[in-house]
């Protein structure tokens, strides 16, 4: 039936989304390893699975495949984030368990136009990783 072609055209989109998305982010984390924060005492920054993890679930639940890809849209601008000297920075920590969890939002307007803001955490004595961008 034409319904039952609909869906499977569903399938097909939302497939080839899921494999920009894996594509984007094994992009972002081998051309973006090892970027040093001026804003947080030039730290090394990681890219691994918990910011992918973190891009596709949320408390739980899995964000939709639009929030998804829209935010891998803004990978490109990781670096020139990350490595500015004049990002916005917001800090944050909380302890769960017997672990203190740290936060910081690196933000930044982008072309004069839209504010971008990168969130990278370092779980107690772990390393500083990325994990979320969003507008």
């Amino acid at each position: 039936s034409l319904a039952e072609f609909h869906g499977r055209l569903y399938i097909i989109w939302l497939v080839n989304r899921y494999r920009i998305v894996k594509e984007r982010y094994s992009k972002l984390c081998s051309e973006n390893q090892n970027l040093l924060c001026p804003k947080i005492n030039n730290e090394r920054i990681y890219f691994n699975y918990r910011g992918i993890k973190h891009l596709i679930e949320k408390r739980g639940g899995t964000r939709s495949l639009e929030q998804i890809y829209s935010r891998t849209r803004l990978f490109k601008h990781c670096r020139e984030i990350i490595c500015s000297s004049d990002a916005n920075v917001e800090f944050r920590s909380h302890t769960y368990g017997d672990k203190e969890i740290k936060y910081w939002g690196l933000s930044k307007v982008i072309n004069n136009r839209t504010k971008v803001t990168i969130v990278i955490r370092k779980i107690g004595k772990g390393k500083i990783h990325f994990y979320s961008i969003f507008k």
